[in-house]
């Protein structure tokens, strides 16, 4: 996010770059955020989270851990005044991500309903949310991890080695030390991670980062068709969403209708119904048909 923000604004982020910090992350990733920081010129804040003996012991570690993140970023909004956010969170890595917006409103808690999200149409956002909310943008919100990889290739983007596959395992995502775990890979370089994830896609065995198994991507309103999406074990919020594509992307029956009804429409080159009901007939049945079709189109006027 921070390369587009400068490829944007010519080499200068224009606004602060916020890190939430924990106090748990890898030494390789507090070394890469200070050197470039200091190289890219950021005007970086750094906004430490509140205890952990603050947030609900009976949480799992992992949802511990980000309710921690969500109150020390509530602090860092109320400490600074932020009414906006851009982040680089992608539909691909969790089911309840594909219901996410690109302009995403939160409550004053800070709360995402999934419920009360905004219509995105032909790219038209809305950028004004109510009093005491603010927005989150999210603007790599339709990329998938192997869009990520791709940009970062072409682009020369320098990574925390981390990603890289030492002694046959790699990391995928990056966190908080405790609860960031490698995953089994030989890739030791970006060619070679590409190569897996597409690998993997198409074999139907890459997991998101998080959450349940997908297969496909649910692509944003804007684009310019809606696949048929295929879930395992989503939430019921993602399963109604790919039912309501897979009936957008099904042909209209009265097109058919018309289509079947039209005179000679086995000559089209379009294939639809009627030209395959057609072609099951006899030959000789066939020929009578364009001639009759053929003789009354040239008595018209």
């Amino acid at each position: 996010m921070i390369w587009l923000a400068r490829k944007a604004f010519f080499g200068r982020v224009p606004c602060p770059a916020m890190h939430v910090d924990t106090g748990k992350k890898f030494p390789e990733m507090y070394a890469f955020r200070d050197r470039y920081a200091k190289e890219w010129q950021l005007d970086l804040l750094v906004e430490p989270c509140p205890p952990i003996d603050a947030i609900d012991p009976t949480l799992p570690p992992a949802a511990r851990s980000a309710a921690r993140k969500t109150e020390g970023l509530k602090l860092a909004l109320a400490k600074h005044g932020f009414d906006g956010l851009v982040a680089g969170i992608r539909r691909d890595e969790e089911a309840t991500r594909a219901k996410e917006r690109v302009f995403s409103p939160r409550g004053a808690e800070g709360l995402w309903d999934v419920r009360d999200q905004p219509a995105e149409f032909w790219n038209h956002f809305n950028a004004s949310p109510p009093p005491g909310a603010h927005l989150r943008v999210h603007p790599i919100l339709h990329w998938t991890e192997s869009d990520i990889w791709a940009y970062t290739r072409r682009e020369g983007i320098p990574i925390i080695p981390l990603y890289l596959a030492r002694d046959g395992k790699r990391y995928r995502s990056l966190g908080d030390a405790d609860i960031t775990f490698p995953v089994a890979s030989n890739a030791g370089t970006i060619d070679e991670i590409i190569a897996e994830l597409d690998g993997n896609q198409d074999s139907g065995t890459l997991r998101p980062r998080h959450g349940p198994r997908i297969r496909g991507r649910l692509r944003t309103p804007a684009q310019s068709r809606l696949p048929v999406t295929v879930v395992r074990h989503a939430s019921s919020e993602y399963r109604e969403e790919a039912a309501m594509n897979v009936q957008i992307s099904r042909p209209a029956p009265a097109r058919l209708a018309r289509c079947r009804a039209r005179p000679g429409a086995h000559r089209h080159r379009r294939p639809c119904r009627s030209r395959q009901v057609d072609l099951d007939r006899p030959l000789a049945a066939r020929n009578r048909t364009a001639f009759r079709t053929a003789s009354s189109t040239r008595s018209r006027p």
